[in-house]
């Protein structure tokens, strides 16, 4: 047997001159609750179209900005630019680059340094726009060449 949920009025209609008022309370709060729910709906919309800037857990700077994405240096000290650089192409599904270097103790980038890897660079690749809609992986792989180009035109592999 299939019962639809009953559905009581939360306050009084039993009195004939009360149920107008009852009713509009109810027509308030309902409205309420859908002012809220779309208040929270564009809050939401707002921070899908600028979202805010990523929380990286080690320090780094951005030594070179391309149209599909920002090359960070997480290098510590002069002495680290003599050397080779590591550069973590960072994976693009849905998430900040920011997985690479996720938080002390979980990341990439403090486990390189770590190893004895001096000059650790990242790809951190920019969400898509509507002024890039027509790159294509052609223009992808072009800026992952530009970025090894600005680091001297060798990685480590």
């Amino acid at each position: 047997m299939n019962r639809k949920a009953i559905r009581h009025p939360g306050h009084e209609h039993s009195v004939p001159w009360f149920w107008p008022m009852a009713a509009t309370i109810e027509f308030e709060q309902k409205g309420l609750d859908l002012f809220v729910d779309n208040m929270r709906f564009i809050e939401n919309a707002a921070k899908l179209e600028a979202p805010p800037d990523p929380e990286w857990a080690t320090e780094n700077r951005v030594i070179a900005e391309l149209d599909t994405m920002r090359l960070r240096d997480f290098s510590q000290g002069d002495d680290a630019l003599a050397h080779l650089p590591v550069l973590i192409d960072a994976p693009y599904a849905g998430h900040a680059s920011t997985i690479a270097d996720f938080a002390k103790g979980q990341s990439l980038v403090e486990t390189l340094m770590a190893a004895g890897l001096p000059r650790v660079v990242l790809t951190d690749w920019k969400s898509a726009t509507p002024q890039m809609r027509e790159y294509d992986i052609d223009k992808y792989l072009a800026d992952i060449d530009a970025a090894v180009t600005a680091l001297g035109g060798r990685v480590r592999p």
